[in-house]
């Protein structure tokens, strides 16, 4: 009975854990992964210039063109109207000045 106890026990941790150490190391199973500054400006930015302006961001339109803008104006820390690869790799928040 201790014995069937046991295996069922470690079972069930098994199961709870729901991940192995090589996904948590890889950041799995929390929110969404993120991506490469460097290859989302590679990808979005169609004139080639190195920098995003908000009609590149917005893309094909898949997303609410709010929050896109909403996220573009965080990203551009300088309000130069581009986003350069800094301030992608910055993330959204602005620093107070």
């Amino acid at each position: 009975m201790r014995t069937m106890t046991s295996v069922l026990l470690g079972g069930l941790l098994l199961i709870g854990v729901g991940m192995t150490p090589a996904e948590a190391a890889a950041g799995k199973g929390k929110g969404k992964a993120r991506k490469d500054p460097q290859k989302v400006l590679q990808r979005r930015d169609k004139n080639g210039d190195g920098v995003l302006s908000l009609d590149e961001m917005k893309g094909k339109g898949k997303q609410d063109p709010a929050r896109v803008e909403a996220r573009f104006r965080r990203r551009d820390k300088n309000n130069d109207g581009k986003v350069t690869l800094a301030e992608l790799r910055g993330g959204g928040k602005r620093k107070k000045n």
